[in-house]
Parts: structure tokens; C-alpha cells; sequence
């Protein structure tokens, strides 16, 4: 049984004609996810022609794994004139016949949803984002963002209902939102290898300054500008740390400038982007807390991977992130001033960090990989037998036995 992706991230063309991205999504990421359930993986995705020689980084294709590439579009207008070379291109795929997941909330897979759902092909959802939240007031500044709140938040209730199995990347939160009445499973879809996890709790000294890390990309609703306010109160008090902000975007510049303007350009270093693995690691090795003051997350990966290596962490009380951290290391979102309050009063307190370093490792412990990958191959399997009942000549060993299997999002949980 093959298997449809409608993916809504955007993937680039080296001149050799070898496709990858920009982040994680390499062969090995598709092939260790779905290739153990399904037999192949069609990529429905955008794909941007770019001026090098050779992917950077891993390629996407491989044995397996295939991209099909759409025009490169931005913006609404974009979208809406390519809307039939998506929906025709995903009944295409669908009739094959393929299973189809749609990642959610998305652009792509919304466009074909209603033709694929008229024709009884049963579509599997992984929820990895609230728009509810992604619209709200200050983290978008799209002019129809009211009314695109609304109806995309609808848009998503309305698919979780109807689809034949969801996953989730929380464990509650996006469950009660948008819910699901048939399976559905809450999965994080961080990528927590063993190699990502240090062995013990840090102990923290009276050692300073401290140095505070920041990874995200710099979009309208990842905080940096919270950050920004909170680092110059911060030195209106005399509380002097180093900040490394990783990660860039369309708002960097802005966000720079901001800077600027607050006189606190001195105290920060802006990393720009970096390749996830080994190296953004050794920058979170080299910090002393890891603060993400976001306006909005699903479960945030960059919070899990440096909770992995130990990290204290501050973050906004949004989305998944209370079910990782403490009430006690929660701000509000948008409130500079209880940001910066938070970071007076942990990182003058070495006993407390040392705290924080032993339980957020601990609680990381339960996202690592070998943990969680049982827990989506659940879930594959049940979009494959989804699938497979809608195409009975491909009905395989597989459906056979697992007939009588049935878990609800409160038995699988990260």
C-alpha cells in the first residue's frame, strides 16, 4: 500500500535535480516514519528551484520516497491558482490506490479534502498546530486575519470529525479543540534519538553571567519580540546574562532592529540558522536556560530538544507546553515584564536550576524516539487498514491482524 502525503512544507531543487530541505526532512526521516508501515511515500509538497550544485544536506528521495513537486507559490493568490493542479494531482495519487494523510492544519491538504472525502477516500489527519492561536491578535499580521481565525479553526474541527484516524502532538490540548469521535492517538512529533540526550542533570554553580538560548524561527509568533523588550529590563535591573538567539526568517531584520532601538544589541548573538542535530546540541550545551515565550505551539520541538540535554527552560503557557513544564517556569504570552521577572528570579538561583536541569530531563525521557515510534506505527497501521478497506484488492496480512485492534487517544499517549 502506498501512501499519500499532503505536506504543507516546502522543499528545494539543487541544480542536480535532487530534492531536500531545509530541516529535518531527510529519506532517513520518511523512511524510519512510514516506510516500516507502508510501502511507498508520494510527497505532495511545493518545491523551489535554488542556485546550488548539490542538496544541502541530506536529500528528500530515495528508495521509497518520492516528492511530487508543485509550483512554487506565495501567497493567497498563488494558492488559489494552483488550487486545481493540487486537487487533481491528490485524485490522482488517491485512485492508485494510496492511503492519504493530510498534515493539519494545512493549505495543501484542505484544497483536495472535500473531493477526497465526496469519493469515500477515508483521509488520516497528524494535527501538529492550533490556527485558533497561529491568528491570533499580534502573531499574524494578515489583513483577513479575523476572519481567517475563524474559519480555518472551523475548517479543522470539521476534518478531525470526518477523518477516518487522527494523531496529535499533544497529549490533551489539541484533542480538546478539535476533536476527534473515532481513533485517534497523542504522538509528538519531535525526532529525540538517544544521541540527543545527555546521560546526567546539570549542576549549577554561582558562576556568571549565564548565557540564555533562544531556537526558533523568527516568524510573528515565536516571542522575539517579548525576548527583546524582556532582555532590555533585564539590564534596567542589572541582571547581566548572554543571550544566542538560533534561527532565522522573514522578521530577523525587524527583530534586529528592534534591538537596536532597546540598546541591547551588545548582549545578543544572532546565530542565524543551523543544522539541527550535532550542532544546534553543542549550543544548547553551552547555555544555562532556554526560554521560547511563543504566542501560539502545537509541542514545540525546539522546548523538548534542549529539556533532552538538560536545559532549564521558561516558556509561554500555550498550546502543549504545559504539559512538559511546571506551572512555575510558565509566563503569559505577550508579557515581557513577567518574562523578564522569570529570568531574575532563576537565573540568580543555582539551586533552583539544578532543579530544573534534573526534571526536565526526566520528562524528556519520555518523548525519546524508541518510546514514541511505537506509538505512530499504531497509528500507520491504522490509516493502512483504513485505507485498505476502502481498496479490499489490496487488503494484506496486515488488516488481518490487526482486525479487532482499537486504541483511543486516552490509552496512547507520549
Amino acid at each position: 500500500m502506498k501512501l499519500l502525503l499532503l505536506f504543507d512544507h516546502r522543499f528545494f531543487r539543487a541544480q542536480d535535480g535532487q530534492i531536500f530541505s531545509d530541516k529535518a526532512y531527510s529519506h532517513r526521516f520518511f523512511q524510519s516514519r512510514y516506510l516500516r508501515v507502508f510501502d511507498e511515500v508520494s510527497i505532495l509538497a511545493r518545491v523551489a528551484d535554488v542556485e546550488l550544485a548539490e542538496p544541502h544536506g541530506e536529500a528528500t528521495e530515495g528508495v521509497g520516497v518520492k516528492v511530487l513537486a508543485l509550483p512554487n507559490w506565495v501567497g493567497p493568490l498563488g494558492y488559489l491558482r494552483n488550487r486545481r493542479t493540487v486537487v487533481e494531482t491528490a485524485l490522482r495519487e488517491a485512485a492508485k490506490p494510496s492511503a492519504i494523510i493530510m498534515m493539519a492544519p494545512g493549505g495543501i491538504g484542505s484544497l483536495p479534502y472535500h473531493r477526497l472525502q465526496q469519493q469515500g477516500y477515508p483521509v488520516a489527519l497528524e494535527v501538529v498546530g492550533d490556527p485558533w492561536d497561529a491568528f491570533q491578535p499580534g502573531a499574524n499580521r494578515h489583513p483577513l486575519r479575523p476572519i481567517l481565525r475563524r474559519w480555518l479553526a472551523s475548517a479543522l474541527r470539521r476534518q478531525c470529525s470526518q477523518a477516518s484516524v487522527v494523531s496529535y502532538v499533544t497529549k490533551e490540548f489539541l484533542q480538546r479543540r478539535y476533536p476527534c469521535p473515532g481513533f485517534s492517538v497523542g504522538v509528538s512529533d519531535v525526532v529525540l534519538p538517544k544521541e540527543g540526550f545527555v546521560r546526567q542533570p546539570r549542576i549549577f554553580s554561582a558562576s556568571t553571567p549565564r548565557t540564555v538560548i533562544s531556537v526558533a524561527v523568527m516568524n510573528g509568533y515565536k516571542g522575539h519580540d517579548v525576548i527583546i523588550d524582556a532582555v532590555r529590563m533585564c539590564k534596567e535591573i542589572n541582571l547581566h546574562f548572554r543571550l544566542v538567539l538560533v534561527g532565522d526568517g522573514g522578521l530577523r531584520r525587524e527583530i534586529e532592529r528592534r534591538a537596536e532601538r532597546q540598546g541591547v544589541t551588545d548582549r545578543i548573538r544572532f546565530a542565524g540558522q543551523l543544522p539541527a542535530g550535532s550542532v544546534i546540541r553543542s549550543e544548547l550545551d553551552g547555555a544555562d536556560l532556554f526560554i521560547l515565550p511563543s504566542l501560539q505551539e502545537g509541542m514545540p520541538r525546539a522546548l523538548l530538544e534542549a529539556m533532552a540535554r538538560a536545559l532549564p527552560c521558561v516558556a509561554s503557557r500555550v498550546g502543549g507546553v504545559p504539559e512538559v513544564l511546571d506551572p512555575e517556569f510558565l509566563v503569559p504570552p505577550r508579557d515581557a515584564q513577567a518574562l523578564a521577572m522569570k529570568l531574575q528570579s532563576v537565573l540568580s538561583d543555582p539551586a533552583r536550576l539544578s532543579e530544573m536541569s534534573a526534571q526536565n530531563l526526566q520528562k524528556a525521557l519520555n518523548y525519546e524516539d524508541s518510546k514514541l515510534s511505537p506509538k505512530r506505527q499504531d497509528f500507520y497501521r491504522q490509516v493502512r487498514m483504513s485505507a485498505e478497506r476502502h481498496h479490499p484488492s489490496r487488503q494484506s496480512p496486515l488488516l488481518v491482524s490487526h482486525a479487532d485492534f482499537s486504541v483511543s487517544s486516552h490509552q496512547l499517549r507520549p
